[in-house]
Parts: C-alpha cells; sequence; structure tokens
C-alpha cells in the first residue's frame, strides 16, 4: 500500500472513530477515502450493532 493510500486509510478510519455515533444518520460521499471510512463502518456495525441510516450523496 502507498503511503497516500494508507494515509488515505487512516484519515478514513479516524473520521469513523471521532464522529460515527449509534443512531445516526450518515451521508455517504465518493472518493477513494470513503472506502476504508465504508468498511470500518462495517466493522463497527457487526461489533458494537449500531443502528445507522447511510445515504449516498452521489451513485457512481
Amino acid at each position: 500500500m502507498s503511503k497516500a493510500e494508507e494515509a488515505k486509510k487512516l484519515a478514513g478510519r479516524a473520521a469513523v472513530e471521532n464522529h460515527v455515533r449509534n443512531n445516526q444518520v450518515l451521508g455517504i460521499g465518493s472518493g477513494s477515502t470513503i472506502v476504508h471510512a465504508v468498511q470500518r463502518i462495517a466493522e463497527r456495525v457487526k461489533q458494537e450493532n449500531l443502528n445507522l441510516v447511510c445515504i449516498p450523496t452521489s451513485f457512481q
């Protein structure tokens, strides 16, 4: 994994750790960093049984 890709992974995961809480509605954007954030969201939903509604901001 390149340094740039590793930075995106860390940024996406940090955003989820710092801002995602139970019973939220999340806007899921597009771009290369969101992949890592969505992976972490999925992990947390499974681990913590989070109740989230995710809405895409665009379709690709």
